[in-house]
């Protein structure tokens, strides 16, 4: 039952506030909100806080059901949908160019694509399969109809059809054949007659043979160990003159010429010599009497065996 306290009406747990006689309409707390298990009825609202009729809610709606009085339709965020106008929907869907899409002849739609050749400028699958025609085995050239067109590895040993001296093996030049082999028109070679004169040094290797060309290696070896020379200015009163060779011999097996010669003498006087000292570095040269005058020459020549 419920009961005032300081002016307040507490309902426990389960309690309602009933209306009429036989329990019409009650009013209570569920637990979570406040619950009336009857319509209520009122009149139609006033102010935005008033709660409304079903009756005005109606009378609102039924403005709202013609949809061009919608909105913020166009436009929008994503996802929103665009308005169109029938003659904006037959402009999208038409074949031709319109300012709402891009479309014109350039481009083929699925239907012309599935019919097959548009045009001239492409080739079908069927085309181009019958084009590419794997060859295999011999090939005469001559059935190609559309030279350079069609290609594929060619053995030449299978060539066929072709002139006898039209290709050539290995085996079938004959040198003595062919032409212009004496003509001298390629001046980086020597003639075997040798007309044409070296213009730079030729490198070589030392002879073994008395007909080998040689090299200057060779004949500096030879000329400092076979043969060597000099001239020795001799003074007045010298009775002897010691001989020293420019490059020692392996032994004394050496043969001497040696002569005094004069320019400033016209009645030079008569030496004879004497050799003594024979050694691998050198020989003194005595002579018979003293050098009386000057302008003596001793020339002296060593050859060895």
């Amino acid at each position: 039952m419920a009961r005032f306290k300081s002016n307040s009406l507490y309902l426990k747990d389960d309690q309602r506030i009933v209306f009429g006689n036989s329990d019409d309409s009650s009013l209570y707390f569920d637990g979570i909100g406040l619950r009336l298990d009857t319509v209520i009825s009122g009149v139609d609202p006033t102010q935005a806080y008033h709660l409304a009729t079903k009756n005005y809610v109606d009378t609102q709606l039924s403005t709202q059901d013609d949809h061009n009085e919608l909105n913020n339709i166009q436009g929008g965020t994503t996802n929103d949908y665009y308005h169109l106008t029938l003659v904006q929907h037959t402009d999208l869907t038409s074949s031709g160019t319109t300012t709402l899409h891009n479309h014109d002849n350039r481009y083929y739609t699925e239907t012309e694509l599935d019919a097959g050749q548009l045009d001239n400028r492409y080739y079908t699958e069927t085309e181009v399969d019958a084009a590419f025609v794997t060859f295999s085995g011999t090939i005469d050239h001559n059935t190609i109809v559309n030279t350079h067109n069609l290609t594929t590895d060619i053995d030449h040993d299978l060539l066929t059809n072709f002139a006898s001296n039209e290709h050539f093996t290995e085996a079938s030049i004959d040198h003595g054949n062919i032409t212009g082999l004496g003509d001298d028109d390629h001046t980086q070679y020597v003639p075997a007659d040798g007309s044409r004169g070296f213009t730079a040094t030729v490198s070589g290797v030392d002879p073994t043979q008395d007909y080998h060309l040689t090299t200057k290696g060779y004949v500096d070896s030879v000329s400092v160990d076979k043969v060597q020379s000099d001239r020795i200015a001799l003074s007045i009163n010298d009775t002897d003159k010691d001989v020293t060779f420019g490059t020692a011999f392996a032994d004394t097996d050496y043969t001497i010429s040696v002569i005094l010669s004069t320019t400033d003498n016209v009645t030079p006087s008569i030496y004879s010599m004497v050799i003594t000292n024979k050694a691998t570095t050198g020989f003194t040269a005595v002579f018979s009497g003293d050098i009386i005058a000057t302008g003596y020459t001793l020339e002296w020549l060593v050859r060895h065996d």
